[in-house]
């Protein structure tokens, strides 16, 4: 978060927690809050393993609540990090909205997801391609930089 804000002039220290969505729910939020202790964004999502021992990620809701934040790579970089701190195969998500789709898309293109496709039901499956994520987050490379300034990602 500290190198999002930097790199698009935020201005602002911003902090991340994760808890549960209510005292003792499966269902968990990701809230990232301005040193105001303004919301900005949060994402609402499960983490479930499969009997093939796959991580799915459902993404159940997710919002930028400040519009001036949008097309900064804001949301890729908060879902970056649960596919890492959930070891994540496959993302999931539920009722998807327009954006969603967008975003998505986007995401493909980066290289992020291998694979993204719509299916009867309204859910969006998004297959992570690890190799990719494993340079984004490694701490001696510059992946989560590159992504930020929007500059070519390779794995």
């Amino acid at each position: 978060l500290t190198r999002w804000a930097k790199q698009y002039d935020f201005g602002q220290d911003l902090q991340a927690k994760l808890r549960p969505q209510r005292p003792g729910s499966e269902i968990l939020e990701l809230c990232v809050f301005d040193s105001s202790e303004n919301r900005i964004a949060e994402i609402i999502f499960t983490v479930l393993r499969d009997r093939e021992d796959s991580v799915f990620l459902f993404v159940r809701n997710q919002i930028v609540h400040d519009t001036a934040l949008r097309r900064k790579r804001f949301m890729t970089l908060l879902q970056l990090f649960l596919i890492y701190r959930y070891k994540a195969d496959i993302i999931q998500y539920m009722t998807p909205t327009d954006d969603n789709r967008k975003q998505t898309g986007g995401m493909e293109r980066l290289g992020i997801f291998e694979d993204v496709t719509e299916e009867i039901g309204d859910i969006i499956v998004a297959h992570i391609d690890k190799s990719l994520i494993a340079e984004l987050v490694n701490p001696q490379g510059d992946g989560v930089n590159k992504l930020l300034a929007k500059e070519k990602i390779s794995a």
